[in-house]
């Protein structure tokens, strides 16, 4: 059971592998598939390989060395011959090439991701694919950061406006600040009325008696 699970597991790499290249080099690459009912799967190009026929063997061959090895073998290695012989393709350019793709960090992520997926869902479409390559490039992640960036100091649905009162000069905010401190005398003296309103008569009374002078207290 495991030596199946790892068979499809490197099937998986191999494929990504190819999609990741292809995908890398602008091809129009349509789905990345794996077989349920035997160990294989294929990467289908739109315009096929000999619309491009370099990037094809290219992306032959990077498939190879995600396997360990710089020649294609079974179907690849029939391809690439292929391609050698009819449309001239320079194998050691090639090789140069594949080597030099497969060593950036975004091929290797953009493998990983396609493989990760493939081996659950066992198919990729061109939608997929797409969209797994713009997620390794980190276009999402850029763009999300530049938004949260620009809008840090804002609260969501409200726009950030200065404080007015930092535009004013020292006289206006020293008349200002005159005009509460009058008000809140003015908001004192009335809820000191309607408290002395509220009480009873007698209590107002008292409340209203002139105080008498020190010398004249009861002994």
């Amino acid at each position: 059971m495991n030596a199946a699970i790892e068979a499809y597991q490197s099937l998986a790499q191999h494929e990504a592998a190819h999609a990741a290249a292809g995908l890398m080099l602008n091809m129009d690459v349509r789905w990345a598939h794996l077989d349920d009912d035997k160990p294989a799967g294929h990467v289908t190009i739109a315009d096929g390989y000999d619309h491009d026929p370099q990037s094809a063997a290219i992306m032959l061959i990077a498939a190879a060395i995600a396997d360990g090895h710089t020649d294609p073998a079974d179907d690849d290695g029939h391809q690439l011959q292929e391609l050698i012989d009819v449309h001239g393709v320079d194998r050691n350019l090639a090789t140069k090439q594949a080597l030099q793709l497969t060593a950036t960090r975004q091929f290797e992520r953009l493998q990983l991701a396609i493989a990760h997926l493939l081996e659950q869902r066992g198919h990729l479409d061109e939608h997929a694919l797409h969209k797994i390559k713009a997620f390794a490039e980190g276009k999402t992640v850029e763009h999300t950061t530049k938004a949260a960036t620009a809008n840090r100091h804002q609260r969501p649905g409200r726009i950030h406006r200065p404080r007015r009162h930092l535009h004013r000069r020292p006289t206006e905010r020293h008349h200002c600040s005159r005009r509460i401190h009058q008000d809140h005398r003015k908001m004192a003296s009335v809820r000191q009325e309607r408290a002395i309103a509220l009480e009873s008569p007698r209590r107002r009374r008292q409340h209203h008696r002139p105080r008498r002078p020190a010398h004249h207290a009861r002994k």
